[in-house]
């Protein structure tokens, strides 16, 4: 797995929250995503050893309609994200709201969904 260029951070020195130039750094982990590196704070210029630590992403599988037509696909979440009917999500070019969640309907976090169902609100357009 390829190192990000970027990591929103909290600066050691300045304290800013904002995102944070990776100098080098490596990532690695079995059961979970662990970045170790040097970041550069944009704000105060300092350079920081940093080591980062995140849950993998879940995939949760996505049935998309749209007219008569229905499109499998799936999309990742953070397993503490949260999901809930009516909400709108980025799904490649395209807007999609979720219209059914298969655990109960309700706010739920993504590693608790079996299956989402979503409609497409709006395509986008270029520019």
């Amino acid at each position: 797995m390829v190192a990000p260029s970027a990591l929103v951070l909290t600066c050691a020195h300045c304290g800013e929250v904002v995102p944070h130039r990776v100098l080098r750094g490596k990532i690695a982990g079995k059961d979970e995503i662990v970045f170790e590196g040097v970041v550069r704070c944009p704000r105060c210029d300092a350079v920081s050893n940093v080591v980062t630590r995140e849950p993998k992403p879940i995939s949760v599988p996505l049935i998309v309609s749209w007219l008569e037509r229905s499109e499998r696909t799936s999309l990742e979440f953070s397993p503490e994200e949260d999901v809930t009917v009516g909400e709108e999500l980025d799904v490649a070019d395209t807007k999609v709201e979720v219209t059914a969640i298969e655990s109960a309907g309700r706010r739920v976090p993504a590693d608790d969904i079996v299956r989402m169902y979503g409609r497409i609100v709006r395509e986008r357009t270029s520019r």
